[in-house]
């Protein structure tokens, strides 16, 4: 599975170009498995040129689920990341 991630972002994602990208996951539920994806992901993105914190960001929040509940508590983080300048 981790080859289909790189294989794709290699060849779709290309650089920054001043696009951003927004990741999270808690660790309960369905989100509890997350983790070593995502790890994998940011150091591809990382290898790609996508600089983490200006690029893409990826957070973990301990104690959130994979549910709308969650999601809501968390809302302001991805928006005020991905809309401010």
């Amino acid at each position: 599975m981790l080859a289909a991630f790189d294989a794709y972002l290699g060849k779709r994602l290309g650089k920054p170009g001043g696009r951003r990208l927004w990741f999270d996951h808690g660790d309960r539920t369905l989100d509890q498995f997350y983790a070593p994806y995502q790890d994998h992901v940011d150091a591809t993105l990382a290898g790609l040129g996508w600089r983490k914190g200006a690029d893409f960001d990826s957070r973990a929040y301990p104690g959130a689920a994979h549910n709308e509940a969650s999601w809501r508590v968390r809302l302001a983080d991805p928006l005020t990341y991905l809309l401010s300048k």
